[in-house]
C-alpha cells in the first residue's frame, strides 16, 4: 500500500513547529514502513494544498497533520482528490 503522510511543519518548513512536526512525521514514517508500506511526504514545498491534491491520487491512504486552524482545509483537499 502507498501512504501519503502530509505533515505541515516539515512540508512547508515552518520553524515554529518543526521539532514537533519531525517527531510526528518520523513516528508515522517508521510505523508505516515497518508494516511494509511505501510512504511519501512533502518537504519544504511552496503549496501544501496542491501537493496533497496532486500526490494523494496515487496513494491508497493519506493522513494530514497540521495546526487546527488549517487542518480542515487540507483534509478537504485530501478528500476531494
Amino acid at each position: 500500500m502507498k501512504v501519503m503522510v502530509a505533515e505541515y511543519a516539515v512540508g512547508v518548513g515552518d520553524d515554529s513547529y518543526i521539532a514537533e512536526g519531525k517527531a510526528m512525521l518520523t513516528t508515522l514514517l517508521d510505523s508505516f514502513q515497518a508494516l511494509g508500506h511505501e510512504v511519501i511526504h512533502p518537504e519544504k514545498i511552496d503549496d501544501f494544498g496542491e501537493y496533497i491534491m496532486k500526490n494523494s491520487r496515487d496513494c491508497d491512504f493519506g493522513i494530514v497533520i497540521a495546526p487546527d486552524e488549517i487542518l480542515y482545509e487540507y483534509n478537504r483537499n485530501l478528500a476531494e482528490s
